[in-house]
């Protein structure tokens, strides 16, 4: 009576177990799906960040590229100031000496306009023979200047260089800080996701750790289970093997009666007396 009462007991109580346990199970499952879903997150910013790194460094690539190009042109240019500077003095020492006040491009320029000038204007004779010793005396000054007029172009072509140089720097410049502009915030944006990244791995570690309690949990309380499974499974064998002894003992018995009642009716049998019903049922009974 005590076992039953246990078993009773049992039962009530490992009800009670599956009903809790598929309550923990849920639990578990639902911080284990929030652990991997936050692992998803991390793992698209991730490929986010490398992205942004991927911009990033084509953003390094052609920014170093065009800040060569201009630091290179401005390079030029101060490497041409210096020649023509040069150039410069020493185009002032050759014209000191040889005595020439005006550009020789000048001399010829002069030379031609007055040239234009006694094509298409009505000079009187005098004044005609006037400016042909004119330009005879501009063209002798042209001539001798040979010397300065070979640094007067080198000059003029190294000013030249230096305005294409300069212009160039300028654009290189200018596509720089476009550049520049229409990256900005890159850096920010890899800040941003960083910590993105850092408050989700602070989240998937806590739900990392309490899928690990409620598997604790659910391993325990199945443990227990298991244990008041097996407990009720030896009280019910142990329950239904003394019922068994029970109505082997009782039916040992109530053969044993029947067999004696037998030999009763046998001997009555012998007498010649009369068998009853009931004689014969008991009878039957012995046969079976």
């Amino acid at each position: 009576m005590e076992k039953e009462k246990n078993l009773s007991s049992l039962k009530k109580e490992i009800t009670r177990l599956k009903a809790e346990l598929r309550k923990v199970n849920e639990e578990k499952e639902t911080w284990f799906s929030e652990k991997e879903n936050q692992k998803k997150k991390i793992q698209d910013l991730i490929l986010e960040i490398k992205n942004l790194k991927g911009k990033k460094d084509s953003f390094n690539i052609l920014y170093q590229e065009l800040k060569n190009k201009r630091d290179n042109y401005n390079r030029k240019v101060k490497e041409l100031i210096i020649k023509i500077k040069s150039l410069n003095k020493e185009k002032k020492t050759v014209f000191k000496q040889l005595g020439i006040e005006s550009e020789p491009s000048k001399i010829k320029e002069k030379i031609q306009k007055i040239q234009d000038s006694i094509e298409t204007e009505a000079l009187s004779f005098k004044k005609e023979k006037q400016l042909m010793v004119e330009i005879k005396k501009l063209k002798k000054s042209y001539d001798e200047s040979g010397a300065a007029r070979k640094i007067s172009e080198e000059a003029e072509n190294i000013s030249k260089q230096i305005e294409e140089y300069r212009k160039k720097a300028e654009e290189a410049h200018i596509k720089l800080k476009e550049h520049v502009k229409k990256n900005r915030g890159g850096y920010k944006d890899f800040i941003n996701l960083s910590k993105q990244i850092e408050f989700l791995k602070t989240s998937q570690g806590v739900a990392f750790k309490t899928f690990l309690a409620f598997k604790n949990r659910f391993l325990n309380m199945n443990k227990a289970l298991k244990n008041k499974l097996f407990e009720a499974k030896k009280i019910s064998e142990e329950a239904k093997n003394r019922q068994e002894k029970f109505e082997k003992k009782k039916k040992a018995e109530e053969q044993k009666i029947i067999d004696e009642k037998a030999k009763q009716i046998e001997e009555k049998f012998k007498t010649t007396k009369k068998l009853t019903t009931e004689d014969l049922i008991i009878l039957g009974k012995k046969d079976d």
